[in-house]
């Protein structure tokens, strides 16, 4: 790699320490999104959105990284700035360990890299997995603790101005929320909360804020070189949380060509995707339905008349279903095979979905002395019509409305008189006759006398 021989030299030697150091508690990511932006930018905002969008399991800030390393703490404490590589090894200890989390999954790190040699951590850091990765794929045991590691880069960005005036926003915020708290006692109830919510000493004044976007402008340059080795992805993030979240989850949309191992998105390429098949598909449609009417005009019309005539109607019958069932024995499906692309191309058009199936049927046509039947088979079309089903009610029907219905329905059937009942209670009859013969069975039932059935009902004496 064309990295600085630093830069090289450094890396090596915190990634040995470390792995030593783990043994076997080293278990590699498969997945890190690497988060920076400018000062306000949203970074805390958006974190837990990113999380989710990609299906990680771990967030990693590096301000508390280095604040929590006992090694680091006498560093800081000192005001002295700490090294590039001490910074690296903070971040390979969490990262790997799985004492602190790590599971073989995604995680987000937040700040870092942030200056040219810790972008030349982060190429040797994927050299470093991808080698390790091809190295046990072909033993199971070991290639768990190595899967394939993709990285991504993701920098919010938003203007001085803009930046400023969030600092100083956040801080008067966090100032507010200090004074509740201290009226309400709960500095002494819970010091750690108040220490996690308290405001920065960088969002108390313009100057300290732009100081900050000044040494975010310092090293926005070298953020902007991880464009030309990883997946980068630049937010504007001038706009609202929902705004900024709707441009995350474009640019963080999964593509296999990415995510995927490029063993496996080599073996899968050559499959279309589905937009480029519906597209491509809406294109041949138009190019058919024009070769139809100019070419073929005569059984194009006989097909329209076909649609008008009969389903249309069956359409208009099952509205509010969603779908219809046409079947069809006409002659011009059987001259002019044609005829059933030309259905489902037009119908297509217009806005339904159309499978379709040859179906055949058996018919007993006749029965000889010895009992063996002899059948006709015949075969039909057979088009499932399918379309977006209407919304009749704005809600679904709970029971207790279910309920209140049939109340309201009992309630007014005993309202009516004598003669109506008995008019509504031969209808029922006539129903249950109907469906008995329908479906050859309950016929004993469906041939009640009207009086019996009135008295079954309770209608009559």
């Amino acid at each position: 790699l064309d990295v600085a021989p630093q830069a090289a030299i450094e890396f090596e030697s915190v990634f040995r320490r470390v792995v030593t150091n783990l043994g076997s508690r080293l278990r590699a990511p498969r997945e890190v999104v690497w988060l920076n932006g400018a000062p306000g930018a949203g970074k805390g905002t958006n974190t837990p959105f990113i999380v989710r969008s990609r299906g990680l399991s771990r967030v990693l800030h590096m301000s508390r990284l280095l604040k929590a390393s006992t090694n680091m703490q006498p560093i800081i404490d000192a005001g002295v700035l700490v090294s590039d590589a001490q910074a690296l090894e903070a971040l390979l200890q969490a990262l790997f360990d799985t004492e602190e989390g790590a599971d073989g999954g995604g995680a987000l790190v937040d700040g870092f890299p942030r200056t040219r040699i810790q972008v030349d951590y982060l190429r040797l850091l994927a050299d470093k997995l991808n080698r390790l990765h091809v190295k046990n794929a072909q033993f199971p045991q070991r290639a768990q603790f190595f899967p394939r590691c993709v990285f991504k880069v993701v920098v919010l960005y938003v203007d001085e101005e803009e930046s400023v005036r969030r600092q100083i926003g956040r801080g008067k915020m966090a100032a507010e929320f200090c004074m509740r708290a201290e009226e309400a006692g709960l500095r002494a109830l819970a010091p750690g909360k108040m220490q996690q919510h308290g405001p920065r000493t960088t969002d108390s004044t313009e100057a300290a804020a732009r100081r900050r976007y000044a040494i975010f402008k310092q090293h926005y340059g070298t953020l902007l070189k991880l464009s030309e080795h990883f997946p980068f992805h630049l937010i504007d993030a001038m706009g609202s949380v929902a705004e900024c979240e709707a441009q995350i989850a474009r640019e963080l949309s999964y593509q296999s060509s990415l995510d995927l191992n490029e063993g496996t998105y080599n073996a899968i390429k050559h499959i279309p995707l589905s937009n480029d098949l519906v597209a491509l598909s809406r294109q041949q449609l138009v190019v058919r339905l024009d070769e139809y009417c100019q070419q073929h005009p005569r059984t194009f019309s006989q097909v329209v008349a076909l649609i008008q005539r009969q389903v249309i109607p069956q359409l208009r019958r099952c509205a509010l279903a969603g779908y219809a069932i046409f079947e069809s024995t006409d002659s011009l499906f059987i001259d002019h095979p044609m005829a059933t692309d030309m259905l489902i191309d037009i119908l297509s058009d217009r806005g339904f979905s159309v499978a379709h199936q040859i179906k055949t049927q058996q018919v007993p046509v006749k029965v000889d002395t010895d009992g063996i039947i002899e059948s006709h088979t015949y075969a039909f079309q057979h088009f499932r019509i399918s379309f977006e089903k209407p919304v009749v009610r704005g809600k679904g029907r709970g029971p207790t409305e279910v309920e209140n219905e049939q109340s309201l329905t009992i309630s007014n059937l005993e309202s009516l008189g004598e003669k109506a009942q008995q008019e509504i209670a031969r209808g029922a009859r006539k129903a249950i006759q109907y469906q008995g013969f329908a479906n050859d069975e309950g016929q004993g039932e469906a041939h009640l006398k009207d009086h019996e059935w009135e008295k079954h009902m309770g209608y009559s004496d």
